[in-house]
């Protein structure tokens, strides 16, 4: 009877745990990202390079929900560059900008939910989680 009632509970919490992925958009792709192209684009270094530099361009005009938007598009095209122990990691100041802006959010600051949702996805992957 207790198996029956911890199923039961599992069922829910896994129903609940779907429900929130869904309601926080975590698994929308940004727009700039065509998934299907696939595999080929995904080590492209001339889309990887565009994206950063749209990114940071964004950064310049104030943009930061922009500017997260291309951070994560490139880094779904190629994830190395938010992982510190690769070599073409964006840095330890992009890191100090990434950490500043969830700061912000977390204060209420500008950029909406999809701002929030993808410096979430950025940090994840930073730190080892699973994207």
């Amino acid at each position: 009877m207790r198996l029956t009632y911890l199923a039961v509970l599992l069922a829910a919490a896994s129903v609940a745990g779907a429900v929130g992925v869904a309601v926080t958009g975590d698994l929308r792709l940004p727009p700039s990202v065509d998934v299907r192209q696939g595999a080929a684009s995904s080590h492209d270094p001339a889309r990887v390079s565009a994206e950063i530099a749209l990114a940071g361009e964004a950064e310049r005009h104030g943009d930061i929900a922009a500017a997260l938007i291309h951070y994560r598009a490139a880094s779904l095209l190629d994830p190395r560059i938010v992982d510190p122990r690769s070599p073409v990691f964006l840095g330890p100041a992009f890191e100090a900008r990434l950490k500043n802006w969830i700061a912000a959010q977390k204060k209420g600051g500008a950029g909406g939910a999809q701002a929030r949702s993808d410096a979430a996805y950025l940090f994840r992957r930073m730190y080892g989680g699973c994207g």
